[in-house]
């Protein structure tokens, strides 16, 4: 019933739009208050429509170590993890999302006795127009402190939609295209943090980490009222409030001020300390 809400918005406003211009009377009030309360609720509808986020990581798909993908992407995270590890870094799964046509692969990487790990994530952005699609490359810099505690630091384009997990301290940095600079901010930021760094123990499990930090995901969204669990369905489901706080926070103007305002905050942060 969720994916025909869209539907019906829009037939209402339709509706509500013909009746109010060409009724007994033209009322123009009635109908730019239709288009307007259309335009405020198209958004949140379609996310509330959408079949909503696997409940469980099933759907990762752990690629060979001599997987091929993309020619691109695969020389990519060869040069990214040959870089990361003269800093102790470690390769370990590379994983996708079956089905997923944007996205080529996801490579992680972990330093064991630092505490670190870098998840780098290689895809495309289609472009309008017929031409070559733009590489996006994503770096996530996480070190686990005491406490269960995180401090993040990713280039992303987007927000996150999901609250900061407890104890985590999280940064963005989009305008850093490059791996070392971002490492070494990363690292400085650990550092204002003043929290001890933990080993991580992750086993042999290759997806033990993405199944943690998914689980935590999941479990926060629904205590903040954000989401809802549908075990039939296997999925996480999103509700008025996720609708509305995903739609806003991935609004292009409002992406763009929140972009300068994750800058500041990493420099405020930075300006403390000592290059």
């Amino acid at each position: 019933m969720r994916k025909w809400i869209p539907v019906a918005l829009s037939l209402g406003t339709v509706v509500v739009v013909m009746r109010s211009l060409y009724g007994p009377a033209d009322n123009w009030p009635a109908a730019l208050a239709a288009v307007a309360a259309w335009w405020v609720l198209m958004g949140p509808a379609a996310v509330y429509g959408v079949p909503g986020m696997p409940l469980t990581t099933a759907a990762l798909e752990v690629l060979p170590d001599d997987a091929r993908t993309n020619p691109a992407s695969d020389e990519w995270a060869r040069q990214m993890t040959a870089k990361f590890a003269r800093h102790g870094f470690v390769a370990r799964s590379r994983f996708r999302l079956r089905g997923d046509s944007h996205f080529d692969f996801a490579q992680r990487l972990d330093n064991p006795t630092t505490g670190e790990v870098a998840t780098l994530m290689a895809g495309w952005q289609p472009t309008p127009e017929e031409g070559p699609a733009i590489p996006v490359r994503i770096f996530v810099l996480i070190t686990q402190v005491e406490g269960d505690g995180q401090v993040v630091t990713a280039n992303s384009p987007l927000p996150s939609i999901s609250p900061p997990l407890p104890g985590q301290r999280a940064y963005r940095l989009p305008e850093i295209a490059d791996a070392a600079q971002l490492y070494s901010i990363h690292r400085r930021l650990v550092k204002k943090d003043g929290r001890k760094a933990v080993p991580i123990v992750l086993g042999d499990d290759p997806l033990a980490w993405e199944r943690k930090q998914h689980d935590r995901s999941i479990a926060l969204q629904v205590s903040h009222g954000l989401a809802t669990r549908d075990e039939k369905a296997g999925r996480l489901k999103p509700t008025w409030k996720g609708a509305f706080r995903s739609t806003w926070l991935l609004h292009p103007f409002l992406t763009a001020l929140q972009n300068r305002r994750a800058t500041r905050e990493a420099s405020a942060a930075l300006r403390v300390l000592p290059a």
